[in-house]
């Protein structure tokens, strides 16, 4: 998977409201079990998921992340066991089976990191079962274990009934 890597990552939205919220919450030790970036393509969404997934494994524990760490080098080159990516396979949805495979390997014990990421792309495209399946997980979240969705239009997101009240859940 190719990740757009135009804003380096200790760099995303340095006065943004978004990233000040985030490294608040970390300094106060109070970061969600979920979040939802979305925008435009081009506005950093991955970026920040991606700096968020290597501050919460950062060996530093720090946010921004060091970016010098062994784990910090992993999630950059891609090859971090902790850290997952979900988008669509093959289809124009992202499927039960791969939130089921999600949900299965939540639970696990991290490999080699202090939490588990879950990064799902195109949230939007996530069919109804699919959305049924994540809201069960982000009602009852594992400890050590972060989810983010990206999705381009919060409208869209909110389009379908299942998806609404997902939404809604990470909003309260």
């Amino acid at each position: 998977m190719a990740f757009n890597q135009n804003l380096p990552d200790n760099q995303i939205f340095p006065h943004s409201l978004t990233e000040g919220l985030i490294k608040r919450a970390w300094e106060n030790k109070r970061l969600a079990s979920c979040y939802l970036f979305f925008g435009p393509s081009g506005t950093g969404r991955l970026s920040l998921a991606r700096s968020l997934a290597k501050a919460t494994n950062c060996e530093a524990g720090s946010f921004p992340p060091c970016l010098v760490c062994t784990s910090c080098r992993k999630i950059e080159n891609n090859n971090h066991p902790d850290i997952h990516y979900i988008e669509k396979e093959g289809s124009s949805f992202i499927k039960i089976e791969q939130i089921q495979l999600m949900q299965r390997q939540i639970y696990l014990r991290s490999f080699e990191g202090k939490c588990k990421v879950f990064i799902i792309l195109n949230a939007e495209d996530l069919t109804e079962e699919a959305s049924n399946c994540l809201l069960k997980i982000i009602e009852e979240p594992p400890a050590n274990s972060l989810i983010i969705l990206i999705a381009v239009s919060y409208t869209h997101l909110r389009a379908h009934e299942t998806r609404h009240d997902l939404v809604c859940r990470l909003l309260l």
